[in-house]
C-alpha cells in the first residue's frame, strides 16, 4: 500500500500509475478533526461523535478488497490531514485541487482511465462530501453546483451516470450515508421533511449508526414506497456491507 501526493494534472498521475482493478474517488473527504458535533436535534448538541471523515477517504467496503484498488481524494491542502486507513491491495492519490474550478478535467482524466482500463461500472464509483455544517450564502452556492457538474460529465460516459453518489451530509440520522444522485436527488428533496419525521419517530437512540434507519416504516403505501426508495438509494459507507442487497458488486465485500 502506497498513499502519494500530487498537486495538479491527475491525468499524467494516472498514465503512469499501476493497473488498478477499483477505483474509488472522494471529493472534499479529507481527516480534519476526529470529533463531529450535530446542531440538530436539540437532545445532541452537546453530545460529541467519532468523525466519519476517514471512512470518506476509505469507505468500510473498500478496506478487505483482494483486488488492486486506488482511492482517489480530492481536496485542498492536506498538510493537516491525520492519519489514512492503509491497506495491502490498496493504494492512496492525495490531490491537492480546487475541485470548484476544474471538475470537468478532473472527471476526464479519471474517466479515460476507467474507459482505457475497462474497469466496469460496478467497480467505480464516485462520493462527493462537500458539504457545511453552517453554509454561508457561497457555501451553499458550492453544495449546489459541484453535484451538479459531477454528474453532468459523468453523464457523457455511457453505463458509467449512476456511479456518482452525494453524501447526505451533517445530519444524525443520516450522517454515515450518500445517496445515488443521479436517481435520487429529487426525489430526496421532495420527501426530505416527511422523512425526517420518520426519522425522529424511527429512532430507538440517537446514534450515527446506521442500523437505525432500518427501523423505517411508513404508514400506508405512500410512506412504504417512499421509505423503500430511500433505503434502496442510500450506501453505508462505514459498513463492509450496504444495506441493500440489491446494490452492485462494488458495494458488497465481504
Amino acid at each position: 500500500m502506497t498513499i502519494y501526493e500530487i498537486s495538479g494534472n491527475i491525468g499524467e498521475w494516472l498514465q503512469v500509475s499501476r493497473p488498478y482493478d477499483r477505483v474509488y474517488v472522494s471529493i472534499g473527504g479529507k481527516i480534519n478533526q476526529s470529533e463531529q458535533r450535530f446542531h440538530y436535534p436539540d437532545a445532541v448538541k452537546d453530545n460529541v461523535y467519532s468523525s466519519n471523515a476517514g471512512y470518506q477517504m476509505v469507505p468500510a467496503f473498500l478496506r478487505n478488497s483482494e483486488e488492486a484498488t486506488l482511492s482517489i481524494v480530492v481536496d485542498r491542502d492536506f498538510s493537516t490531514c491525520q492519519t489514512i486507513f492503509t491497506r495491502q491491495n490498496l493504494d492512496i492519490l492525495l490531490v491537492d485541487a480546487d475541485v470548484s474550478l476544474g471538475i470537468k478535467h478532473l472527471i476526464q482524466d479519471i474517466m479515460a482511465y476507467i474507459t482505457g482500463r475497462k474497469i466496469p461500472p460496478s467497480h467505480f464509483m464516485i462520493c462527493n462530501f462537500i458539504r457545511f455544517s453552517c453554509p454561508n450564502v457561497l457555501e451553499q452556492a458550492l453544495e449546489e453546483s459541484v453535484p451538479k457538474k459531477i454528474q453532468r460529465y459523468l453523464g457523457r460516459y455511457s453505463g458509467y451516470e449512476d456511479c456518482f453518489y452525494q453524501w447526505y451530509g451533517y445530519s444524525i440520522y443520516t450522517y454515515n450515508l450518500v445517496y445515488q444522485y443521479r436517481r435520487y436527488d429529487l426525489i430526496r428533496c421532495l420527501h426530505g421533511c416527511q422523512l425526517i419525521r420518520l426519522f425522529e419517530s424511527a429512532f430507538r437512540t440517537l446514534s450515527i449508526h446506521s442500523s437505525n434507519v432500518q427501523l423505517l416504516q411508513g404508514d400506508g403505501e405512500s410512506q412504504q414506497k417512499m421509505v423503500s426508495g430511500f433505503l434502496q438509494c442510500s450506501v453505508d459507507f462505514t459498513e463492509s456491507v450496504a444495506m441493500s442487497s440489491t446494490k452492485p458488486l462494488f458495494y458488497n465485500y465481504l
